[in-house]
C-alpha cells in the first residue's frame, strides 16, 4: 500500500516525462530498504530475542506514519485537487477504469513481468539453487544479492527507454517475458546441473522482470 501511495503522489509533483524513471527509483529506494533493514534487525534479533526485534521494527513503522503524516503532502501548495469520493462512486471509477483496455495491459505486464522472479527470489530459489542444481551455499546467495543488484541497475534504464519510448513499452514487455521463458526452458532442459555460467544468465533474467513490471503502472498512469 506504501509503495502504491507514493507513485500516486508521483504525477502531482513531477513533470509527466520523468514518471516513469522517478518510478523506477521509487522501487530501486525499496530494494535498498530492504537490504540495509536485514543488517540492523538481524543484529537486534540475535542479541536482544524476537519480541525486541518486531517490537523495534513496529516502533520504526509508527514513526515513519507519524512522519508521513506530518511532511508528505498529496500535491504542491496551491494545487489542491482535492475532492470526497463516496464508496459507490469508487466502485463505480473501478468498474470504469478495469474497463480500459490499458488498465488490463498494465495490470497483465505487472504480473506477467515480474512473477516468476518474485517467487523465485521470496520463495524456492534459494532452495532451488541449493538442493536440486548443487551450488554451494555462498554461491547461491551471491546469486540472489545478484538479483537485487541487477533490478537496480536495470530500473533506471528501462525508466529512460520508456520516457523516450513510450509506443514501445508492450515491446519490451514482450521482450522480458519470451527472455523469462527462454532462460527457464533452457536451465530446466538442461541435462543434469546447470553450469554456473547458465544459472547467473537466468538470476540476470529473472532480475529484469522486476523494473520490466514498472513498465505496467506507466500503461495505467496513460
Amino acid at each position: 500500500m506504501t509503495f502504491v501511495a507514493v507513485l500516486r503522489l508521483l504525477p502531482a509533483w513531477f513533470e509527466a516525462r520523468r514518471i516513469p524513471v522517478l518510478t523506477q527509483l521509487t522501487g530501486i529506494l525499496g530494494q535498498f530498504g530492504q537490504i540495509i533493514s536485514v543488517i540492523p534487525f538481524l543484529a537486534v534479533l540475535q542479541v536482544a530475542g524476537w519480541n525486541t526485534a518486531f517490537l523495534s521494527a513496529a516502533g520504526l513503522g509508527v514513526l515513519s506514519a507519524v512522519l508521513a503524516l506530518s511532511l508528505i503532502r498529496d500535491h504542491p501548495q496551491g494545487n489542491d485537487q482535492r475532492h470526497r469520493v463516496s464508496l459507490r462512486q469508487t466502485g463505480v471509477s473501478l468498474t470504469e477504469a478495469w474497463k480500459q483496455p490499458g488498465t488490463r495491459l498494465g495490470l497483465w505486464c505487472h504480473f506477467t513481468t515480474q512473477f516468476s522472479g518474485t517467487v523465485f527470489v521470496l520463495i524456492w530459489g534459494y532452495p532451488y539453487l541449493v538442493s536440486a542444481q548443487e551450488l554451494a551455499a555462498p554461491t547461491a546467495s551471491v546469486l540472489m544479492t545478484l538479483f537485487v543488484v541487477v533490478g537496480m541497475i536495470c530500473g533506471p534504464l528501462l525508466g529512460v527507454y520508456v520516457a523516450r519510448h513510450p509506443l514501445r513499452r508492450s515491446t519490451m514487455v514482450l521482450a522480458i517475458t519470451a527472455a523469462t521463458a527462454l532462460a527457464w526452458l533452457v536451465v530446466l532442459t538442461y541435462p543434469g546441473q546447470a553450469p554456473v555460467w547458465l544459472l547467473v544468465l537466468l538470476v540476470v533474467t529473472l532480475a529484469v522482470g522486476g523494473p520490466g513490471s514498472m513498465i505496467g503502472f506507466d500503461f495505467a498512469r496513460t
